[in-house]
């Protein structure tokens, strides 16, 4: 056996996992518009300046004042994450090769998963604000729809539809983030009407995915029970840091008898740019 592994199967695999990730990032990833990439070092961070209105000039030869617009930073920390495969058999290297092969297919998967995962907590969870004195920002109270009467419902989504109505949130690309258990219920309210239960029940289908001025995705991965968390957010209030692309790497263990190790590896994060732009609405399950 040879002590190497062939360098097609190397280069097949590299090329593979990076195209596929970028064609195709998750289920969540492409809801942010401020994307860093290429991103070094620990850190990284978005500076967003708060309106100032404009003035009028009442008379001819008016000074011009300073309207000192504020400015705020938020910042994350870039997290670095892993998967990794041993290959006991020389004819199993064929495998990546193939674009559709199983060990593509996983690192991929995996890699999704984990960056769908950190932009969900980042939609919901604190953010870290400020420059000489830096300190964590929860979501405020004000973005978020309660549990109140339980179950998803329509009441839910106008509700923070208002809300970000109200923080004068652009209409066009809202998206709400959910669960099954979200749309389950919004089949079973008694009150909804035919013609909305049959968009709810496209929704589920993957017919469409646009109704109530939101588009929807469903994602089923948050580690919630009993109560869930759907988000209805604007792209505009997320913000996106990768360091390069993926990671990868095929070589032989000698100490694990020559195995062939297949791993993919990369660095990012996500956080919440603006509070006004998310809203976090707060369901159970009938």
């Amino acid at each position: 056996m040879s002590n190497t592994v062939p360098e097609h199967f190397v280069k097949a695999y590299s090329a593979n996992v990076t195209t596929r990730y970028f064609e195709n990032g998750g289920k969540l990833l492409d809801l942010a518009d401020e994307v860093h990439d290429g991103v070094v070092g620990e850190t990284d961070h978005y500076d967003l300046g708060k309106q100032v209105e404009a003035q009028e000039k009442t008379t001819q030869f008016e000074e011009q004042t300073n309207l000192n617009p504020e400015h705020t930073r938020r910042f994350l920390h870039m997290r670095d994450f892993w998967w990794n495969a041993y290959i006991d058999k020389q004819d199993k290297l064929r495998l990546l090769a193939d674009p559709q092969g199983m060990y593509t297919m996983n690192a991929l998967e995996a890699l999704r998963r984990k960056g769908d995962a950190i932009f969900y907590q980042a939609s919901r969870g604190p953010v870290w604000q400020g420059k000489a004195s830096p300190a964590q920002v929860t979501l405020p109270a004000s973005q978020k729809v309660a549990v109140g009467t339980g179950p998803a419902s329509v009441e839910k989504i106008m509700d923070a539809a208002a809300i970000l109505n109200k923080n004068n949130v652009p209409m066009d690309r809202r998206v709400i983030v959910c669960n099954w258990a979200f749309l389950d219920d919004m089949l079973r309210e008694q009150e909804i009407g035919s013609a909305d239960y049959n968009n709810v029940k496209a929704l589920i289908s993957g017919q469409i995915n646009f109704w109530m001025g939101f588009n929807f995705r469903m994602y089923n991965y948050a580690a919630e029970s009993g109560t869930y968390y759907a988000v209805a957010l604007h792209p505009s209030a997320m913000g996106l840091s990768r360091a390069a692309s993926p990671f990868t790497s095929v070589d032989l263990l000698p100490t694990k008898h020559f195995l062939t190790q297949v791993y993919a590896s990369m660095s990012m994060n996500a956080l919440r740019k603006q509070d006004e732009g998310i809203v976090e609405i707060a369901h159970t399950h009938a």
